[in-house]
């Protein structure tokens, strides 16, 4: 069974945006393992929780088949942190599916993975 590790801030992930993403993903019959800076409970900008199952610090990309970085407030402090950085480096490098919604593309442009691709963010 196919693996989807999608990344959420613990702290004001945006709600609609991993819900949507989380439902076709599903859809797909695709395994989703939720991560973030820590395991542990996440709130959404709406209110939602989510478990992660995993801190960032823990994930091993080539457990995946697809990664996915989801936006909200939140979301922005990825683009500084190490370990969101080496996850969507190792994702591109292995040319995983990789996405991101609304601000987080900002991650995967502080990775220096966009350069030379066209790409749309908030």
């Amino acid at each position: 069974m196919e693996k989807a590790l999608i990344i959420i801030a613990q702290e004001g992930y945006q709600d609609t945006e991993l819900t949507g993403t989380w439902k076709g993903i599903e859809e797909k019959g695709i395994e989703i393992v939720v991560a973030s800076s820590d395991r542990g409970e996440c709130r959404g900008k709406f209110g939602a929780k989510v478990f992660a199952v995993l801190a960032l610090r823990d994930v091993h990309v080539a457990d995946y088949d697809r990664v996915v970085f989801i936006g909200g407030p939140g979301a922005h402090l990825y683009a500084s942190d190490p370990e969101a950085l080496r996850i969507a480096r190792e994702a591109a490098q292995t040319e995983k599916p990789l996405g991101a919604i609304c601000i987080a593309p900002r991650i995967l442009a502080a990775a220096g993975i966009l350069r030379g691709r066209r790409a749309t963010g908030d």
